[in-house]
């Protein structure tokens, strides 16, 4: 800028600190004093989780390291620390860790194939620009990006979904004694198709009759 010209100032975006931090203060303290220790669990998770992607997963993207290697690292490692918080080392939590790692296998199978079908690259995505930039300079591989994200973003709901089912399906078979296992699957199935019926639909199935 010349010496003798006059500063030219223009407004990017708003100012968002506080309100945010407003907002993460207050969702801490409700999840402290509703969930109280099964809530501190899952702040210390989210605390590891966020600590590992940015101290870890990101300076080792940028380094050149696997994008998939890396995202299963992040997956597994999450997911086990979620649920050991959760349930500590025990049957359900080993089980929760297989389901919720085979449900990550199948969704990451899925988008292999149907991103092939679909041509889906991320770099149709409006930061492509600014992370070609970023390939440049670093060991990025811009088109394993968009997988390592899918695989951390659907983490949450298949965890979800396995942590739920199984923790159902526990309280049944402690309800109702010995139960058989065929009687078992059955009524974990049902219980899948019922998330399922209240995720898609917005609403849950008919209560159906004892098999």
């Amino acid at each position: 800028m010349p010496k003798n010209a006059e500063p030219y100032y223009t407004i990017y975006n708003y100012d968002r600190t506080i309100p945010l931090a407003v907002l993460i203060t207050v969702f801490v303290l409700l999840l402290l004093l509703i969930g109280q220790r099964e809530g501190a669990n899952a702040c210390l998770s989210i605390v590891f989780t966020l600590t590992f992607i940015i101290r870890v997963l990101l300076p080792a993207l940028y380094g050149g390291a696997s994008l998939v290697g890396m995202g299963y690292v992040t997956v597994l490692l999450s997911t086990a620390v979620t649920l050991i918080l959760l349930h500590g080392i025990s049957i359900q939590c080993l089980l929760s860790i297989g389901a919720t790692m085979t449900g990550e296998l199948v969704a990451c199978g899925m988008f292999t194939v149907f991103s092939q079908l679909l041509h889906l690259t991320g770099l149709q995505t409006d930061c492509a620009e600014g992370l070609l930039l970023i390939a440049q300079n670093t060991g990025l591989d811009i088109r394993m990006l968009l997988f390592a994200g899918m695989m951390i973003a659907s983490l949450g709901a298949v965890m979800d979904v396995a942590v739920s089912v199984l923790s159902a399906t526990r309280e049944v078979a402690l309800a109702s004694g010995k139960a058989e296992r065929k009687a078992l699957f059955n009524s974990a199935m049902r219980l899948g198709q019922d998330m399922i019926g209240a995720i898609f639909y917005g609403r849950t199935e008919r209560p159906r009759q004892a098999s």
